[in-house]
């Protein structure tokens, strides 16, 4: 097959570049980033190294472009947890089979006194608190989705947990909680 163009345009904002010409692929990002939410939303192929046949190239495009657009819609965006709308998906999936479900616990998680640290020391240092309880909750959580529900407040669903495996992960989000308040001054 020929491609004659260098680049294709999915929706929404999500590029992929195709080109035989690799320098092509830096002027085409400085030209676009400004419009492009992250640079995971830009699919770079090259000739013809990464291309077996056109219709496996459509079927990538395809895949990367749904990828692409479930980040922007479900995770946020400064943290990297999922966000309230998978949050509520999730929650409808969890009623839709409740019979199913065996174990399940819920953490949920808020930054105290979050507007008294922006007022205190800014806007950023709040950002950063929120962004640190994400990394602690993710880090501690590998095996469930952690979820930004609000401003500074936090949920995971544990499924096929017993109370005695809850119980320890909190422990263990407490621990990492300690940790970082003994090394931070906020």
């Amino acid at each position: 097959a020929t491609y004659e163009k260098d680049a294709y345009i999915l929706s929404e904002g999500c590029v992929a570049i195709i080109t035989y010409d690799h320098n092509i692929i830096e002027l085409f990002k400085s030209k676009i980033i400004e419009k492009i939410n992250d640079v995971e939303d830009i699919f770079i192929c090259k000739f013809p190294d990464e291309i077996e046949d056109p219709q496996s190239l459509i079927e990538k495009i395809k895949k990367f472009g749904i990828e692409a657009r479930d980040r922007r819609i479900y995770i946020d965006d400064s943290t990297g947890v999922r966000n309230r709308n998978a949050y509520e998906k999730q929650i409808d999936e969890i009623n839709t089979r409740k019979s199913d479900l065996r174990g399940l616990w819920g953490i949920m998680v808020d930054v105290n006194y979050l507007k008294r640290t922006n007022d205190t020391y800014g806007h950023a240092k709040g950002d950063h608190l929120i962004q640190i309880t994400a990394k602690i909750l993710k880090e501690t959580i590998k095996n469930s989705n952690v979820y930004r529900i609000g401003g500074d407040e936090f949920a995971a669903l544990l499924d096929h947990y017993n109370e005695k495996r809850a119980y320890k992960l909190v422990c263990a989000i407490r621990e990492k909680q300690k940790e970082y308040n003994e090394k931070e001054d906020v």
